[in-house]
């Protein structure tokens, strides 16, 4: 929970459009950007088995602009193991606050050396 004066980041839905070494670079970001106690909480797409039978957990998607005229996006799906890994590669304390067949909601901070 944040208290007055800490730093909070929310990133909704977009982890889940970059590269693993792009999530580097977020992940960096976020640590440059939060305070000592600050907190971060990523909202974004969950693998399931339910999501498993539309896609790929690494895919390009076609998405269509309100005209038509197609684009495609990358797109990969965060799963548990995912998520339970950022705590190593980013010296993160990491809590999975909700994990369902759609989206799932991550809170951590960063630990301090």
């Amino acid at each position: 929970m944040a208290h007055v004066g800490d730093d909070c980041a929310l990133v909704g839905f977009f982890l889940s459009h970059l590269t693993e070494s792009q999530e580097r670079i977020l992940f960096d970001a976020l640590r440059k950007m939060l305070n000592s106690s600050g907190r971060f909480l990523i909202l974004d797409s969950a693998w399931s088995t339910q999501r498993a039978r539309f896609n790929t957990k690494v895919e390009r998607q076609e998405r269509r602009l309100n005209d038509g005229t197609p684009f495609e996006i990358y797109k990969r799906y965060c799963d548990r193991d995912d998520i339970s890994a950022w705590a190593a590669k980013y010296d993160a304390t990491i809590r999975i606050e909700h994990f369902e067949t759609a989206f799932c909601a991550v809170s951590g901070s960063f630990n301090i050396a």
